[in-house]
């Protein structure tokens, strides 16, 4: 994975973890997309209900949603029916139909893309912290 790789999935998956995050007690949590287990912001991953080596979605805000450790490492192809399952009544199922059925469209990405996509998120992340009142990490 390139430099500028990293930093595009550096700072969308900050983004994502952030943009679901609610406060409670004065602390942000995330819940998770599969197992629905509350996590605290910082514990959260960015799930991908399509698989990341598919770039036509791996920047895609409808396809990335919190997970939890547990469920996006260890439980992966477990918890993709879960994931499925809650993604159709978060989003809708004609959605995730079209995730599914063009998960296998062409897409390449450049250097360029990746720093213009690492950018975006980077002031996407940094504003909606600003937003929420949540300290950037």
């Amino acid at each position: 994975m390139s430099k500028s790789q990293k930093k595009a999935d550096l700072w969308y998956s900050k983004y994502i973890r952030v943009r679901s995050a609610v406060e409670h007690d004065g602390e942000y949590y995330n819940k998770c997309i599969s197992c629905g287990k509350p996590m605290l912001l910082k514990q959260s991953q960015c799930g991908h209900f399509i698989g990341i080596g598919k770039l036509i979605h791996r920047y895609n805000h409808l396809n990335t949603w919190p997970q939890c450790w547990v469920c996006n490492c260890l439980r992966s192809g477990e918890s993709i029916h879960d994931y499925e399952q809650n993604l159709n009544e978060l989003i809708s199922p004609q959605v995730v139909e079209y995730l599914k059925d063009s998960r296998n469209n062409f897409c390449k990405l450049s250097k360029t893309d990746y720093e213009e996509i690492a950018s975006k998120y980077k002031v996407l992340f940094l504003n909606l912290c600003a937003d929420k009142g949540i300290i950037p990490w």
